[in-house]
């Protein structure tokens, strides 16, 4: 990152973080998504263990500080680890997307990791993970029931992530998306 003068545009620092600040970003993105859910929040999931779950888990117990809260990542030593007093951990990603109104995924999975979820209920997805053309975190069957997709780029939405995915399938068009 370069950090200009904004008086005479001289660089005066690069600072190298290895992405963190992206990173805190894409984190604080996902909480300001969380905002437009219509509903109150009492269960949240998050699945994932890196350094976005890491960096999300704060900030959803400030926001929603009397929430429910779920962890379920691959590793269950590093769930372990991550969770604090308060957190749910679970076996199996099942539980967490059964049993949270509001599901956070963190993941760099490069194939559908959430699927069978029953949106017949309270469910809003926000999946934070899929951020290149080799990665997916959710089932493209998912969008069926969907009464929103809110992308933070229509462009990007449709050259990679869940939203290409489903593009793809046929499942959505590029209008749908907000």
């Amino acid at each position: 990152i370069l950090v200009f003068s904004q008086k005479t545009g001289l660089l005066l620092s690069i600072l190298y973080d290895g992405g963190w600040l992206t990173t805190l970003r894409t984190a604080i993105a996902g909480i300001i998504a969380s905002s437009v859910t219509p509903w109150e929040v009492n269960n949240i999931g998050i699945i994932g263990t890196g350094a976005l779950a890491s960096l999300v888990q704060p900030l959803v117990k400030k926001k929603y500080s009397t929430a429910n809260l779920r962890l379920w990542g691959r590793d269950p030593n590093k769930v372990r680890r991550m969770a604090d007093a308060g957190t749910t951990v679970c076996e199996h990603i099942q539980e967490v997307l059964a049993q949270s109104d509001v599901i956070i995924s963190t993941t760099a999975a490069t194939a559908a990791i959430i699927k069978d979820v029953d949106t017949s209920g309270k469910k809003h997805i926000i999946a934070l993970g899929a951020d290149d053309v080799h990665k997916q975190e959710c089932d493209p069957a998912l969008f069926n029931g969907c009464n929103k997709v809110i992308v933070d780029s229509k462009t990007q939405a449709c050259q990679f992530g869940e939203c290409f995915y489903a593009l793809g399938a046929g499942v959505i068009t590029a209008e749908e998306t907000i």
